[in-house]
């Protein structure tokens, strides 16, 4: 998905996030900044001290979401287990595209079965 002309965000919302320690611009995006960047991929943080995950239960976070389209072609929320099922949860009834990774003898089906009641899984990387 990568390319030379396609900008892509990435809000990493898993709990065990690794620093690429790469760049250090910090530069702010709506409500965002952008913590690290490679090429045309930038990683986003929020600005200030919410937490990301806490972004989940922030008034107008839809909306916050959406206003990364006038800057970037593609937006990647990616989370762990059961923070997936959160993020699935606020953003229920919007129309995203889901795409979802699922690990031999590590997701468990029930965790599928919740997050398909949230938003149909377009697409199943298994691994």
């Amino acid at each position: 998905m990568q390319s030379d002309t396609m900008k892509i965000a990435i809000i990493d919302f898993s709990s065990n996030v690794k620093k690429l320690h790469i760049g250090n611009e910090r530069l702010p995006v709506g409500s965002f900044v952008i913590d690290e960047c490679v090429e045309n991929v930038s990683i986003l943080k929020t600005d200030g001290n919410l937490k990301i995950i806490e972004l989940l239960a922030k008034k107008g976070f839809w909306d916050d979401i959406k206003a990364l389209n006038s800057t970037f072609d593609l937006v990647f929320l990616c989370a762990d287990n059961s923070d997936a099922v959160s993020i699935l949860s606020a953003l229920e009834g919007q129309k995203i595209f889901h795409i979802s990774l699922a690990r031999t003898k590590k997701t468990k089906s029930a965790t599928l079965e919740q997050m398909i009641s949230h938003l149909p899984i377009q697409g199943l990387l298994y691994d």
